[in-house]
């Protein structure tokens, strides 16, 4: 008579025959979330490069205002899953959980966006006071950056939620650090705009479109506000 295999023994089976199987078709093991599992430090930065190949046009084209096609979307989707298995593998740094927050604000799911924006700021903001302790300044400019990066695109999760004070004050933050970026003037402006202070609106819709006459947002905000 056959042995019969106890029943704690059984998830185990499956998941080592899952693992023979995809280790035979060259696919990645599927983590908890069915996303695929970063094993090494190579495959993480093979994961990072794949997913700024695959999402980096079409966020800039989100940043100024331009329609994102559904090969756009597809595109987006893709980097995001990539983005989420380089947290599993190390949820403490910036980039992947900020790069999934970003993507699922430019699809338009901002509660999802939320939350991971929310921890990509604690990540940079941790990341930002090991660089002061070191008292490198090359990675507290960085640091910075991607700080005021964040900022911005909490600025505009804000928005779609209704918090236009919160949303400008977000904004501020950003162009605080980087007053070259017309995507965060406009970002203030916007959000000024709503909040009725013409006079910052104004001022910021000038700035956005004079660093970038061809960005759509920038135009259709000076349309807005009559200038």
């Amino acid at each position: 008579m056959p042995r019969k295999i106890p029943a704690g023994l059984i998830p185990v089976f499956i998941f080592l025959g899952m693992a023979l199987v995809l280790f035979l078709s060259n696919q990645k093991m599927p983590g908890a979330q069915g996303r695929p599992l970063i094993a090494s430090a190579q495959e993480y930065k093979e994961f990072s490069d794949d997913a700024l190949t695959l999402s980096k046009d079409a966020l800039i084209k989100w940043d100024r205002g331009e329609t994102l096609t559904g090969t756009d979307k597809e595109n987006l989707e893709k980097a995001m899953v990539k983005y989420d298995s380089m947290n599993d593998y190390n949820p403490s740094l910036f980039e992947p959980v900020f790069s999934s927050g970003k993507i699922a604000t430019a699809l338009g799911r901002t509660d999802t966006a939320d939350i991971r924006i929310q921890q990509a700021i604690l990540n940079g903001e941790e990341a930002r006071r090991r660089a002061k302790v070191e008292n490198d300044a090359k990675k507290i400019l960085n640091t910075e950056l991607a700080l005021a990066d964040a900022h911005y695109v909490n600025s505009r999760i804000q928005f779609v939620k209704g918090n236009y004070a919160d949303a400008l004050s977000e904004a501020k933050l950003a162009v605080r650090v980087a007053q070259t970026a017309p995507v965060y003037w406009w970002a203030v402006g916007s959000a000024a705009l709503q909040v009725g202070d013409m006079v910052v609106a104004k001022g910021a819709a000038g700035n956005a479109y004079r660093l970038d006459p061809t960005m759509p947002s920038a135009i259709g905000l000076m349309k807005l506000i009559g200038r």
